[in-house]
């Protein structure tokens, strides 16, 4: 599910909690866990009517939200709704955004971002987008334990300063690849050496976690890298092209056109014909509630 006004934000399914038969958590719960590395060049401060927590993977940039806040490796900023906020760098920073309603944030600061820097809990975040794109299965009240675990964690650093575990696997090793690694000639068979499996029961594997054949994943990975370039950068199609993972521009435009409906150049201008978001506190705030 795409929220209109805003092409980069997918919202999570509510069947992931419907067909589970249980409720969404009241408390708290993701609306949305996406990802984006990349240079942030073709931005405007937004504000929305949910909380956000960003988590920096990797390299360097600053959050614009009255008073900048660097972000680096390891930070993790919490956006309370109806602030103007921005991200901004230069060279690639690997992202992951989580959208958070619910009860549990009444109590924090609904005024300014706060901002806390461990990157075993910026991991965590990473984990929380990985059990997300696993796009299989009833995972919805999982997701809400997560991401309550991982609220609390930040709210305990806040105060505390305390540390978060890390976790990993062979096929997280995988998806971690496909992840950094998109724009380079990855091939299946790396990727199964990479996890340490043979090529057939990577594939079994790999689909099994995620819904998806690993090529299939591979190129959904970088075509949703391509679209960020589009919608971020004024970045030349080559160069798009290029930094997604393909050397041939013209069978770039091709898978694109398949998978979007749209050329990139014609992407890129319906993407800049949307409603800018503005930082006047008198423009109308868009609102999820329609999408609830």
């Amino acid at each position: 599910m795409q929220y209109p006004d805003i092409p980069h934000i997918h919202l999570l399914d509510a069947a992931l909690w419907s067909a589970a038969r249980l409720p969404r958590s009241r408390e708290l719960t993701p609306l949305f866990i996406d990802r984006y590395r990349g240079p942030r060049q073709y931005l405007e401060a937004s504000h929305h009517d949910y909380w956000e927590l960003t988590g920096v993977l990797s390299g360097e940039g600053v959050l614009r939200c009255g008073a900048d806040m660097a972000l680096e490796p390891g930070a993790l900023c919490l956006v309370p709704p109806g602030l103007a906020h921005c991200e901004r760098s230069e060279g690639d920073m690997d992202t992951v955004w989580v959208g958070l309603r619910g009860s549990h944030l009444r109590t924090g600061d609904a005024s300014n971002a706060v901002r806390v820097n461990n990157l075993p809990l910026a991991k965590k975040v990473e984990q929380l987008w990985l059990f997300a794109v696993k796009r299989a299965g009833t995972i919805g009240p999982e997701l809400d334990a997560l991401t309550a675990e991982i609220v609390a964690g930040f709210f305990r650093l806040l105060s505390e300063g305390a540390e978060a575990p890390a976790a990993s696997d062979a096929l997280t090793r995988a998806i971690l690849l496909f992840q950094r690694d998109f724009s380079q000639r990855l091939t299946i068979a790396a990727a199964a050496r990479h996890s340490g499996y043979s090529a057939g029961h990577f594939c079994r594997a790999f689909r099994q976690r995620t819904g998806l054949a690993p090529a299939v994943y591979l190129t959904a990975v970088r075509l949703r890298h391509a679209r960020r370039l589009l919608e971020y950068t004024d970045l030349p199609i080559s160069q798009v092209a290029e930094q997604a993972g393909y050397d041939d521009q013209l069978y770039f435009s091709r898978v694109f056109r398949k998978a979007t409906g749209a050329a990139p150049t014609a992407y890129r201008a319906r993407v800049r014909q949307k409603p800018a978001w503005s930082e006047n506190p008198n423009v109308q705030r868009r609102t999820l509630n329609s999408q609830r």
